[in-house]
């Protein structure tokens, strides 16, 4: 049996990794905390002891320091109102710095096939989790909030949510419209089929409780695919026609059902809450939030959750809430990480080989 293990250490983990990676995403049973701190101090020691690296980065310092200014923003300023302890702040901080390291690990000089099932493993157990909290709405103990139902129980915990938090969980699957219709080009019908149709159900069930960031994501999906897509293809002229032609297709499809469908959507109540509520989607009041808060962050430097944006208490965007609870320092470092993943993205777009 040893031997067997030591033979095949490598193959073992890479399932092993996938399999903690899916229960993650369907945060099993609250997936607690030191599972997470658990598992992934085991695999870097492993991986560690098989290739005599760690894969940190300068990225990593800068990350672990802007999580770590921040946790400690969170205890200082809001430890009463929220009760934290210590411990709350080492479970919120220790596994948000560890899970950056283990995937790099993870990922290392590993080809493409298996990269694509670390993206999968994730979605796939987002969408079952998302599935099973919708089973949670269906099966009761809503509470309702202007005549909507606004709030409601984790399928795991029994812990009640406001419905925007249950969206979360459906941005991972509708992140992959373009690999969906990737897979179609590719001959790849059944798996393509599958992937395209847990974005629709995902996106049904989300507008069936009023929820429309999954759908504002699959669009933003789509979009950016598209434009990669021609990007990618730029030299092949009857890529680029196929695809228009498809774009095409899909928007008559939509302007027929609206033509067809137009009298009852303007009298369905739940479909006009979707398009006006809080000022609706292009006009929606989080856009304000967000300027407001944007302004707000020379007067509000050290932090101190004190923010009133549009006339709310907090600020509806997780950068600029690092910055509202622990500072203009913890926001900058993270600043820096996002704008570095935009620039490696950029780069890898643009390699050569890519698309080829």
């Amino acid at each position: 049996m040893l031997k067997f293990m030591k033979e095949n250490i490598d193959e073992i983990m890479k399932w092993a990794n996938l399999l903690f990676l899916f229960l993650f995403s369907l945060h099993l049973y609250n997936f607690p905390d030191k599972f997470i701190i658990l598992w992934c101090g085991f695999f870097m020691l492993v991986f560690v002891m098989q290739y005599k690296k760690l894969c940190l980065d300068r990225i990593f310092w800068i990350l672990a320091l802007a999580i770590i200014l921040n946790g400690l923003g969170t205890y200082y300023y809001l430890r009463d109102s929220l009760g934290y302890t210590w411990g709350n702040i080492i479970k919120m901080v220790v596994p948000t710095i560890l899970v950056y390291p283990y995937m790099k690990q993870l990922a290392w000089n590993r080809k493409d096939e298996y990269l694509e099932k670390i993206i999968l493993a994730i979605a796939l157990g987002t969408f079952v989790y998302s599935m099973l909290n919708y089973y949670s709405f269906w099966e009761g103990g809503s509470v309702f909030i202007n005549g909507e139902r606004r709030s409601w129980c984790d399928f795991w915990t029994r812990y009640g949510w406001a419905s925007t938090q249950y969206s979360y969980w459906g941005c991972f699957i509708v992140g992959l419209g373009g690999y969906g219709f990737y897979l179609l080009s590719e001959r790849k019908w059944i798996k393509g089929i599958l992937v395209l149709g847990m974005i629709a159900v995902e996106n049904y069930i989300q507008i069936a409780v009023l929820n429309r960031m999954v759908l504002c994501i699959t669009l933003v999906s789509f979009a950016v695919s598209f434009l990669m897509f021609l990007f990618l293809n730029r030299k092949d002229g009857t890529k680029i026609r196929q695809a228009i032609i498809a774009l095409l297709l899909v928007f008559a499809v939509i302007i027929l059902f609206i033509v067809i469908k137009l009298p009852d959507v303007q009298s369905n109540d739940d479909f006009q809450s979707i398009l006006t509520r809080d000022g609706g989607i292009f006009k929606n009041v989080r856009f304000q939030m967000i300027y407001e808060a944007i302004l707000k962050l020379p007067s509000h430097w050290k932090g101190g959750a004190t923010m009133w944006a549009a006339g709310n208490y907090w600020v509806h965007n997780y950068w600029l809430q690092v910055a509202n609870v622990s500072g203009l320092l913890p926001f900058i470092l993270w600043m820096i990480v996002n704008v570095s993943v935009v620039i490696d993205t950029i780069k890898i777009i643009k390699h050569p080989e890519i698309g080829n």
